[in-house]
């Protein structure tokens, strides 16, 4: 059997990778290692993510398919007043997210690691932010369905936002999410990678679309 970042368990041996990144000037202490997603750095879409994404103080967030935890991690070190929870498939990357948490020290009242499928074990909670970097080897149904089933987890008005490379899935997120919330905006667009954000309202059903395009014109450059 095949061992995916995207498998409940891990299959492979286990061979730790520690490393040291600076987020806005804060050093964090990163465990990564085989068996999960991006081993030995934070991959360059969730660098973008947390760079550009639309978080302030005093929400609470959910870095959905957390994988060892660095885009949660580095917000929660930056806002000291916000709460994240992080959910992923993989029972080892949860592991490692609890590690890094407890290594970078950030108190545990602001946060809940769950392991599990998309959003199984968060019933009743709601969000003000979703953050996610779709598992794209997994298939897009499976993306599109993470993107679409954030309706249910975010508070009114709340935002579901994610990163892909424009031309490598990124164009058809983004007219997904246009279809399934009415509305879709480019925060950033960085190295052929783009941040989208769907605000959740109520009163808009599945399949309303927002004729307005939003990216034209809202490149951030760093």
């Amino acid at each position: 059997m095949v061992d995916h970042y995207y498998s409940k368990d891990s299959t492979s041996k286990f061979i730790p990778n520690e490393f040291v990144t600076e987020f806005e000037g804060r050093k964090l202490i990163f465990v990564s290692g085989s068996g999960v997603f991006s081993i030995g750095k934070v991959d360059d879409c969730s660098d973008v993510l947390v760079k550009y994404c639309d978080v302030t103080s005093g929400q609470h967030i959910l870095d959905l398919g957390c994988g060892f935890g660095p885009v949660g991690i580095c917000l929660l070190s930056k806002f000291k007043d916000i709460k994240c929870d992080f959910s992923d498939v993989n029972k080892r990357a949860t592991h490692l997210t609890k590690m890094n948490l407890e290594n970078n020290r950030i108190s545990k009242d602001r946060t809940h690691v769950y392991a599990g499928e998309g959003y199984e074990k968060l019933e009743g909670k709601k969000y003000d932010v979703i953050l996610l970097n779709p598992p794209q080897s997994a298939g897009r149904q499976l993306c599109n369905k993470l993107i679409s089933d954030a309706k249910e987890f975010l508070k009114e008005g709340g935002s579901v936002q994610i990163v892909a490379r424009h031309n490598v899935g990124g164009a058809m997120f983004e007219k997904f999410m246009k279809e399934t919330y009415g509305n879709c905006e480019t925060l950033a667009k960085k190295g052929g990678m783009r941040v989208y954000k769907s605000v959740f309202s109520s009163d808009v059903s599945s399949g309303e679309v927002n004729s307005g395009d939003n990216d034209s014109d809202n490149e951030k450059l760093t």
